[in-house]
């Protein structure tokens, strides 16, 4: 059964119980002091479908899914008091979307969420080079949270190595960048495992002229090309 069918049949109960109230004058004087379900502890249904498609022109990945089945609009009752018909509210037993993110070997961690009714999340947050698995959860307004459902890994094509800051060309500020690190051993504290290009012993000049190479490179288009727009073979 849904989570709305639960709750729905609780309120089905309690309308029958405001009917009985209505004309009765013995149990009129009767009250529901708690409604049914009052504490939300259920989680709503898992999303079906989940995809996520690389897009190497624009350096993005777009995630889409079909909606939790518990993504609709419904009525509950606001109140106890059923001697007048009752009043309802229209809910949904989705609020948000959360995306998660997993790079590598790293921990997942949610990197965006959509509202209920939304079935679509374009993540710009990439690196080429990387290769990511996304998750999605329906969370419902008590903070309840779905099974997950994952992706298979996508990758954004190859590494360009050398793109220290990200925007898709080894240049001087990737330079500047490699030069504040040259010299720095496993052993600083300020050693970052992403400047030792050539082997993770400290970064020197292997790792120099390993940057040198690829100095000048770009990604474009899917694919990466030297200083003079020519495929680089790799």
């Amino acid at each position: 059964m849904q989570k709305g069918g639960k709750v729905l049949l609780s309120s089905l109960v309690l309308l029958v119980l405001g009917a009985a109230l209505a004309v009765s004058p013995v149990t009129a004087q009767l009250t529901v002091t708690d409604p049914v379900g009052s504490e939300d502890t259920i989680p709503p249904g898992p999303v079906a479908n989940l995809s996520a498609t690389a897009d190497l022109v624009d350096i993005s990945v777009t995630l889409n899914w079909d909606l939790s089945e518990d993504d609709y609009i419904r009525q509950v009752p606001a109140g106890t008091d059923f001697t007048s018909g009752g009043t309802f509210v229209n809910i949904n037993d989705v609020a948000a979307y959360h995306i998660w993110r997993q790079d590598g070997e790293a921990e997942a961690e949610v990197v965006g969420s959509v509202g209920h009714g939304v079935a679509v999340y374009e993540d710009t947050e990439v690196t080429t080079g990387i290769t990511y698995v996304y998750m999605v959860t329906a969370v419902d307004a008590s903070g309840n949270e779905s099974t997950p459902v994952a992706t298979d890994p996508i990758t954004l094509g190859p590494p360009l190595i050398g793109d220290f800051n990200g925007d898709n060309t080894v240049d001087l500020l990737d330079f500047f960048l490699f030069a504040e690190m040259f010299g720095k051993t496993p052993e600083d504290p300020e050693y970052d495992p992403q400047f030792d290009l050539a082997a993770p012993e400290g970064i020197g000049l292997s790792d120099f002229f390993v940057f040198a190479e690829w100095f000048g490179r770009s990604f474009v288009d899917g694919v990466i090309v030297d200083q003079h727009g020519e495929p680089v073979e790799l």
